[in-house]
This record gives C-alpha cells, structure tokens and sequence, in this order.
C-alpha cells in the first residue's frame, strides 16, 4: 500500500507541475523572447519555447535540479580536482550507469527472444593508442598542435573500448566467459582482452560509437549507443532461413579520455587510433561511425578523417544532435541560452574551455564568464588556439574547414545528420550540414522537435526516420557484398 501511494503522489506531484507550467506558458505567450546576458539578442524562456512539447518543458526545469550543469560553468574550467565539478561528474557517471544496464538488458532479452539459437555479449575490449596518429592521417601542423597542448600525450598506452554484440557476429567463442546468471536474461561476458585477439564474422557491420557529455562527462557505457543499434536492428528486420538477423551488428563504444583531465587533441588521437586499427585490422567489415552531443562531433571528425585516409571503407558518419561552433555565437546559441536545462549555454562554454584550457594563458590563469558571449569570444581570442582555429588544422574541431572529396558516391560514406529545433547546438549542427550537402549526394539532414537530447524522447517521428535512413545504408552494403 506504501508503493501504491508514493506512485500516486508521484503522479499528481508530475500533473501538478505540469499544470502550473501550462498556465505560466498561456500567460507568457505573449513575451515571445527576452534580452539575453550581453544585452544584445534575444531569447526564449523554457516555459514559452515554441519548439518545445509540454513534457519536455518540464523536464527541463527538472533537469537542472538534478544535475546543476550550470553550477559547473561558476568553477574554474581548468581544475579537475573542484568537489563542485566531481560531484556533478560523480552523480551524472551513476545516473549513466543506470541507463546503461537497463537498455543493455532489453537488449539482451530482444536478441534471446527474436534470434534464434543467439544472445548478446558484452565486455572491454584493448586496441592501442598512437600518439603519432594526426601525422600519419596527414593533419596539418600535427607536431604543432601537439607541442601546444597544455598536457602531454600518454605514449604506448591502450584505449578501452566497451563491445556489444550477438554472439553470431564473433567467430571465437572462447573468449565468452560462462555466464553466471544460471536464468541467462542477461547477456554474457566478454572477457577482457585485446580486440586483435577477436575474430568477427565476415558479414558483420561495425558501429563505431563515441558518447556524449561535452568532452567532460560521459562514458563508453552510454545507453544512447544501445538504443540506437537496437532500433536498427528493429528496423531492419531482415531474416535469413535459420531466423537470424542480416547482417550482425558489432558496436564499439569509444571510452575516449576526457577533459580537463586529458584537454584537445586527445579525444581526437583516442578516435583515430581505433578507427585505423579497426580499417586495418578488419579489412572485410563495413564500418559505420556514430555519436551524439560531443560524440556526435567527434563522429564527424573522426568520419571524415578516416574516409579521408580509407576511402570505402567507412560506409555511414551519423552526427546525432553534434555539438559544434566553439565559439558558441550561433543565433540559436543566443534564442535557447535560457531554455536549455540538458544544455545550458554557459556550461557548453566551460566545456569548451575545458577542452581547449582557454582559462590558461602563457602560464598564467585568467578568468571566463561564461555566461557572456563576448567574454568568452575574447578568451578564444586571447587563447594559444586563436592561430589554430583559423587554419586547415581547425578541421579537428568544426570539419568544414577543410572537407574531403565526397564526391565519389561508390566511396563516400552516407552522412546523417540529426539537429533539434530547441537546442543551442541546432544552427551549427545546419551549418555542418549545408557544407557538406554541396560536396556529397549521400547526406540527410533529420531535422527534430525539442530540447538538446529530449528530442530523443518526444520526436520519435523524427527518430524512426533517422533510424530508417541508416538501416538503407546497411541494406545497401549487405546486397553489394552478397552480389
């Protein structure tokens, strides 16, 4: 009886609040957007976004009494050991954790009771780090670039890299341990090793996954990976006469280092690294790069680069909801810097300056107000990166500096690029993708509804299309190889 009334109240507390948010939205219609902090545009508020559904205006205001992102954004960028940001970062890895186990384990269940005689496996998988990686994919100013680094690179070290898969798409089973779980719901573990050691099977696709969390959050066990691997298995639907899928799916989350801990370019070599080793070690595998958020940008670097240097290998670059523009001066930067609970504005800048170590200048620390668009546009200006964003080199941050040749449609990789109406990323995510629209025939643009990754959630129109589209890719590789 005590759980029944703690849901009830639970209820009522979410139709309350929701109430109370719809009559302030009807009385504040009328003040569509208010001066934002420079004085000079304007913004909307949570409750009266246009692009916003009712539930994802709520969640925003929840949100951020849960994980306070903004109050990050008051501490120094540059210190990784602050008990505010640790906290924070402490509370949001559990939260992920959570979200990670409850999507492996629908996973788990659709693979055992759609797939005959399959399940799913999962575990940490080693590929080595190059610390050479930018010279030998033939970046511009690599050497400079690394000497202007602020920390210096970890040298013969190895990447972590979470693997999910049915087991049809591993040829060695011995490296699946016994499973515990006597029921077997859940899936079976992988055991620790070096991806060299693991064979696939030579129809498999490999999703090449970096998650989210604007290079200072996150982890390789990102639940956005699962579920969007398990709507592309869904989707495809696809049965061969022993009633499994076509092709096996192998996702490779990234556990890719993070600032301020490990600043610029390290994401950036973690990336490369694995994508090199997986075009040369799995010369028969179609391979398909996707992330989100700040993943999302990384998919996109690390997308073209590796098409850049393995032209036909990569087949599909996703760039789910990315997050570009450093500079953060995008006019919906300016229209949502007040809306956005899951993406405030001022914690993106202090994620970018954690990135970039804008707060340390010629050995000196200086401070940001991040709330402050020319504030923090002086700081990049100021910053040892200034000379660098101006140049080819800055294609490690915003790719459309410096495209590759997409024209080629038998060789380019087909590029999805996803943004959200409500989203301080959206504009540069467009901008991303009106570039390389006019040197590629293979790009779509999924354009949805919502709050940076709520749209997720409450446009699933626009996801199932985005899932739709991406599953054509693999149909198209499946029928090329088997003709």
């Amino acid at each position: 009886m005590r759980n029944e009334s703690l849901v009830d109240g639970i209820s009522f507390s979410t139709f309350l609040a929701a109430s109370i948010m719809a009559a302030v939205g009807i009385y504040q219609a009328t003040k569509k957007r208010k001066p934002n902090e420079d004085g000079d545009a304007y913004c909307y508020t949570n409750i009266n976004h246009p692009e916003k559904c009712l539930m994802d205006k709520l969640l925003s205001s929840i949100f951020p009494l849960i994980f306070p992102l903004s109050k990050m954004s008051k501490q120094p960028s540059y210190d990784d050991d602050n008990e505010i940001v640790k906290t924070i970062t402490q509370k949001f890895s559990k939260q992920g954790q959570k979200g990670f186990e409850t999507k492996l384990e629908e996973y788990s269940k659709f693979v055992r009771n759609t797939i005959s005689s399959d399940y799913l496996v999962s575990g940490d998988v080693y590929v080595p780090r190059d610390p050479d990686i930018l010279g030998k994919f033939g970046i511009p100013n690599a050497e400079e670039i690394l000497r202007m680094s602020t920390k210096p690179q970890d040298s013969g070290a190895e990447i972590v890299i979470q693997l999910i898969c049915p087991a049809s798409a591993i040829k060695d089973v011995s490296v699946i341990e016994e499973p515990k779980d006597v029921k077997g719901k859940g899936p079976k573990k992988l055991k620790a090793c070096k991806l060299e050691d693991i064979r696939f099977s030579e129809n498999a696709h490999v999703v090449l996954w970096f998650h989210g969390g604007g290079f200072v959050l996150g982890s390789a066990k990102d639940e956005f990976a699962i579920g969007r691997v398990l709507d592309l298995m869904k989707c495809q639907g696809r049965q061969n006469k022993d009633k499994s899928f076509a092709p096996p799916i192998i996702l490779l989350s990234v556990e890719y280092r993070l600032a301020p801990q490990n600043p610029f370019p390290s994401a950036i070599i973690d990336g490369l690294s694995a994508s090199s080793f997986l075009a040369e070690r799995f010369s028969t595998n179609p391979i398909h790069v996707a992330g989100i958020s700040a993943g999302g940008n990384l998919s996109a670097i690390v997308g073209l680069e590796s098409h850049r240097k393995y032209p036909g290998k990569f087949k599909s670059i996703v760039a789910d909801i990315p997050m570009f523009e450093p500079t953060s001066a995008t006019e919906s930067h300016r229209l949502n810097s007040q809306s956005s609970g899951i993406c405030p504005v001022d914690f993106l800048r202090w994620c970018w300056s954690a990135y970039f170590q804008l707060e340390q200048v010629n050995d000196k620390k200086v401070t940001i107000d991040f709330s402050s668009e020319v504030s923090f546009i002086d700081a990049f200006d100021s910053s040892i990166w200034s000379k660098f964003m101006n140049s080819q080199a800055s294609r490690l941050v915003s790719p459309t500096a410096d495209l590759p040749d997409l024209s080629n449609d038998d060789d380019s990789p087909t590029i999805l690029v996803m943004t959200a109406t409500a989203d301080p990323l959206h504009d540069a995510g467009v901008d991303f993708f009106k570039c390389v629209e006019v040197k590629s025939k293979k790009c779509v643009h999924i354009e949805s509804k919502g709050s940076h990754v709520l749209n997720n959630t409450f446009d699933k129109s626009a996801v199932k299309k985005l899932i739709e589209e991406w599953s054509l890719v693999f149909s198209a590789t499946a029928t090329t190889r088997d003709s």
